[in-house]
């Protein structure tokens, strides 16, 4: 699994790959600086050092690589010990197959959080360091723009996925599994404004959510009336898919319908050939007309298909239905517009469009209490 979270370059070469690391210990608000170097087995070694002469090294292990729903988390844990003794165990996660954080305890009893695979701006906001961006102070404030929760602190961003809005009153529609353990959402619109997002309702069954903003929105995505798409269809699909390593602002990818199931011949779901990338979840799949016809929701994981089956699948993704989409809503009694558009439309103009009704969807919450809800 180590292979899963590194660049290319590092696939050809694990043992000679670094990736960067920054890390805050304890009441330290400097940040630690160093680097995570892969070897074999699913381990490596890592090291970090500030300013001040105290340096921290150790090694760490992936441990598990839950494939569900088609979507990989890989987890593990690490241990260091400082040149002044103090020794600290670590969790870790990723939030992409690129980049990660972790957080522990030392033998002091002091907090340490880490980032890999990040630059040092993106990795403030997991840190809790101090204010230098609308990410970081959603990270430290909480849900509700304040420190007076004692347990604010704990707050940390636990993943990331796609959404996009489906009413003016702020209605977002997304997966479930971008929700899943989340204790507030935090959205961030394309001119790169956030809002919190409160998670109204969820179908883990169809892996479909729905979460609102109190903001009045403009652009909304459109349904249409009936479903008429076929096999053949030309299909363009948009999300932050691994924002961070990918553009920041979104990505659109075309392609076209490969079939009218999903896996296992699945009639929620359709198969599509566009590109769908670790956080692309709940992003929006449309025609080429800009009807919204799906909801991106998965891919088949080609490393551990080959594992299993020996061979590898190519362009193998999946996205939820119009029509389950509509019944979801329908049963919450959520609010959205019908709408047939006649008129095709360049690849240009449609991600300017889903541009303006897409959003950047971060899950925040305790780890912790994710742990144990998902265990």
């Amino acid at each position: 699994m180590l292979k899963k979270i590194f660049v290319l370059g590092c696939l050809l070469n694990l043992s000679a790959c670094a990736q960067a690391v920054y890390a805050t210990l304890g009441d330290d608000k400097e940040i630690y600086r160093g680097q995570l170097q892969p070897e074999l087995n699913h381990s490596g070694t890592m090291t970090m050092s500030n300013s001040k002469g105290r340096v921290c090294s150790g090694s760490y292990h992936f441990v598990n690589a839950d494939l569900a729903r088609n979507i990989i988390s890989v987890g593990g844990v690490a241990a260091i010990r400082c040149n002044d003794g103090v020794t600290a165990n670590m969790r870790f996660h990723t939030i992409s197959k690129y980049s990660g954080w972790g957080a522990g305890q030392t033998s002091k009893n002091e907090k340490i959080n880490f980032t890999f695979g990040m630059s040092e701006d993106e990795s403030r906001m997991y840190l809790n360091m101090p204010e230098q961006s609308v990410d970081e102070e959603a990270a430290q404030n909480g849900p509700n723009g304040n420190t007076s929760n004692q347990n604010s602190a704990e707050i940390k961003p636990l993943g990331f996925g796609t959404g996009f809005l489906i009413s003016e009153q702020g209605h977002i529609l997304t997966n479930n599994h971008v929700v899943n353990g989340c204790e507030y959402m935090q959205v961030r619109y394309a001119d790169g404004t956030q809002e919190k997002a409160d998670i109204l309702f969820t179908d883990s069954i169809n892996d479909l959510a729905v979460v609102k903003v109190n903001s009045k929105q403009s652009a909304i995505a459109t349904f249409p009336t009936s479903s008429n798409y076929r096999v053949g269809d030309d299909v363009i699909a948009y999300g932050y898919g691994m924002a961070g390593e990918l553009s920041k602002s979104g990505v659109l990818t075309t392609g076209t319908i490969n079939a009218l199931s999903g896996w296992g011949d699945d009639s929620r779901f359709i198969q599509i050939s566009a590109t769908v990338q670790h956080g692309n979840s709940g992003g929006p799949l449309v025609d080429r007309k800009g009807n919204v016809i799906g909801v991106n929701t998965g891919i088949i994981d080609t490393v551990e298909y080959y594992k299993a089956k020996g061979q590898t699948p190519e362009n193998a993704a999946f996205s939820v239905k119009e029509l389950v989409m509509k019944t979801f809503l329908k049963a919450h009694s959520i609010p959205f517009t019908e709408v047939d558009r006649t008129q095709a439309m360049s690849n240009a103009d449609l991600g300017d469009m889903m541009r303006k009704f897409s959003v950047w969807a971060m899950c925040y919450g305790h780890p912790k209490k994710t742990a144990d809800k998902k265990s």
